[in-house]
């Protein structure tokens, strides 16, 4: 996956698809409408990429994209299409897996910072399929300066989610 703000494209190397999969545009599937590409992330036990944007046909908002690697053109999904106006910044995406080897939890985690309204939100969505729909079952927001720096992550150990700024945790 080779990625800038205004262009993703998917390329093969294992030669494992078909010939005409070879190089993929995702942006061109939805005829250029997807621009300000913030965060790709690949989740290797579904074998799936989520793609996180902030333009979708010329308008601002929160979009989340999940496609399959084996075929990047089998009607890829929109996850989440919120249309609000406001850019964002500062992205992470991570996945967080349940611990017992019976469960099936696992759960999508996006973060980032709004502009004008000045927050940071934190999406939990539960990706693990068992009715075929994603839901979201947690969204956070606190107040965040936009022309300051603040970043996520998830915690493996603990299965924590820390977000961290210069004044702190």
């Amino acid at each position: 996956m080779i990625s800038s703000p205004e262009d993703c494209l998917y390329i093969n190397l294992t030669g494992k698809c078909p010939a005409k999969l070879q190089e993929f545009d995702i942006d061109s599937e939805y005829n250029g409408d997807i621009l300000s590409i913030k965060e790709i992330m690949y989740e290797p036990e579904d074998q799936k990429y989520f793609l996180l944007f902030n333009k979708y046909e010329e308008k601002l908002g929160f979009y989340i994209l999940e496609f399959e690697e084996n075929d990047p053109s089998k009607a890829p999904d929109f996850l989440i299409k919120w249309k609000n106006k406001l850019d964002i910044g500062d992205p992470n995406i991570s996945i967080l897996r349940g611990q017992g080897k019976n469960t099936k939890l696992k759960e999508l985690i996006i973060s980032y910072k709004s502009i004008f309204i000045n927050t940071y939100n934190v999406v939990v969505m539960d990706i693990s399929y068992d009715d075929n729909s994603p839901s979201m079952i947690f969204h956070h927001e606190s107040f965040q300066l936009w022309e300051s720096e603040c970043n996520g992550l998830l915690l493996n150990a603990n299965k924590d989610f820390v977000s961290f700024n210069k004044t702190g945790m």
